[in-house]
């Protein structure tokens, strides 16, 4: 009896939760007129936006890939000097506020900064631009990339991993 009250309890609470989560994305659907969002969707600008997010979601994940997944790969099979440091650092775009973040990084690659007047020598201007859309995706979703690689090289058996390799 009191294992299934606390599971009621958990319940709730979790739904409690879940609705938190969804209801105001449900008013937002059910806010909008179906015409008004057909109208708006067809409009040249949002499709060409949705388009720029796609293509740029798609290739900041890919490119970035490659850089973060061998290192999830080294968390999860190496003890080194300062690992925890470097795991605190993956970590941190999550507790840093977006509009922060978003701050961040645009003084990271402005005019003014070195990576800035180094985009510029060579042409590339880069606030404003996909490549930065793509560097704030992924300064956001690394993390989560990282994080989500290690756990599963990690769930899979050093022993599974040396024989897959004969």
């Amino acid at each position: 009896m009191q294992r299934s009250t606390v599971k009621l309890v958990f319940a709730f609470l979790g739904g409690l939760l879940l609705l938190f989560i969804v209801a105001p994305l449900m008013g937002m659907v059910f806010a909008t007129p179906l015409s008004s969002l057909f109208s708006t969707a067809s409009q040249s600008d949002v499709k060409a936006s949705i388009w720029l997010t796609l293509w740029v979601s798609m290739a900041s994940t890919i490119s970035f890939s490659l850089l973060a997944i061998p290192l999830a790969y080294l968390l999860s099979r190496h003890s080194f000097p300062l690992k925890n440091v470097v795991l605190g650092i993956i970590d941190l775009p999550i507790v840093i506020p977006h509009s922060a973040a978003g701050i961040a990084l645009l003084g990271f690659i402005s005019r003014d900064s070195v990576v800035g007047k180094a985009a510029s020598s060579v042409g590339l201007n880069l606030v404003g631009s996909p490549t930065a859309i793509a560097l704030a995706m992924a300064f956001v979703r690394l993390p989560y990339l990282i994080n989500a690689a290690r756990e599963g090289f990690s769930s899979v058996s050093e022993r599974l991993e040396k024989s897959a390799l004969l």
